[in-house]
């Protein structure tokens, strides 16, 4: 994913949301300290293994969404949809 090609819209994302791309989400480095993630198929792949069809159900309404966090995932810088 090429970040310098999409745009974003920054907005809050439910709690459940940012948990689950911080423990599934596919993470891309964005600077020193800066990774982002976002929901791709094998995060689904990976979710839907892990948790029931109802989470799966729920993420596929965020497929178009980020989070950008620290390294250590304790700070979400920002999150949002991608546009």
């Amino acid at each position: 994913m090429s970040i310098s090609k999409k745009s974003y819209q920054t907005g809050e994302l439910p709690l459940k949301i940012q948990n689950l791309l911080l423990e599934y989400g596919e993470k891309q480095k964005l600077g020193i300290s800066e990774f982002m993630r976002t929901f791709g198929q094998s995060s689904l792949n990976a979710i839907a293994n892990k948790l029931d069809d109802a989470v799966v159900s729920e993420v596929r309404s965020y497929l178009d969404c980020y989070l950008i966090h620290s390294t250590n995932k304790k700070t979400v810088i920002t999150s949002g949809k991608i546009i």
